[in-house]
């Protein structure tokens, strides 16, 4: 058909529908779920991250000094209970929460958070976290209610963090907003 459409996404197909017209479709249509996932993360992004839970200028001396700093934060600002600071310390007991050496997610074992909320710290210098130096600690706070939105941005934020390069443009980011912006742009392109 020769019609094109201003108010909805069209795919100009012939009228014998081949298998290029199959292929076209197909590709419009992870153009669109790639469009509706970028949308997505960035929403997350902006949703489950906070300016007074970006920390950097900071330097604890251990993990458990960066996990109590995190959490009176996340406390002082009525994201969660008393009790989640327990929960974080026992699920670092079972196993440390640090990754490819070099970043932490520290979370509690239960969903306690009144909402979800990622508390960053980016320390002046590398914290010591079981047998790693982390040089980045995200916090997850997580409500229940929030976990399958939540999951779709933190897988891609993960995988970002495991990329060596990205990894160490990240380091360099000093202010929230350049965090956010790096995300954006980033998260946007994993998808």
């Amino acid at each position: 058909t020769d019609e094109s459409s201003r108010t909805h996404p069209c795919v100009q197909i012939s009228a014998l529908l081949s298998d290029l017209d199959f292929s076209a479709v197909d590709a419009a249509l992870l153009r669109a779920a790639k469009a509706k996932s970028r949308a997505r993360i960035a929403e997350s992004v902006r949703r489950f991250l906070d300016p007074e839970l970006f920390f950097t200028g900071v330097a604890p001396k251990g993990s458990d000094e960066a996990i109590g700093f995190m959490c009176d934060a996340l406390e002082e600002k009525g994201i969660v209970p008393p009790e989640f600071r327990d929960s974080v310390l026992l699920r670092e007991t079972y196993s440390p929460t640090a990754f490819a050496r070099r970043f932490a997610v520290p979370h509690a074992m239960d969903f306690l958070a009144h909402r979800t909320k990622v508390a960053v710290l980016i320390p002046d210098s590398p914290i010591g976290w079981e047998s790693a130096d982390i040089s980045l600690v995200l916090m997850l706070a997580i409500n229940g209610d929030d976990y399958d939105d939540f999951i779709h941005f933190y897988q891609p934020l993960i995988s970002l963090l495991y990329d060596s390069r990205l990894y160490s443009e990240i380091r360099k980011v000093r202010t929230f907003e350049e965090f956010m912006n790096f995300l954006d742009n980033e998260l946007s392109e994993t998808e």
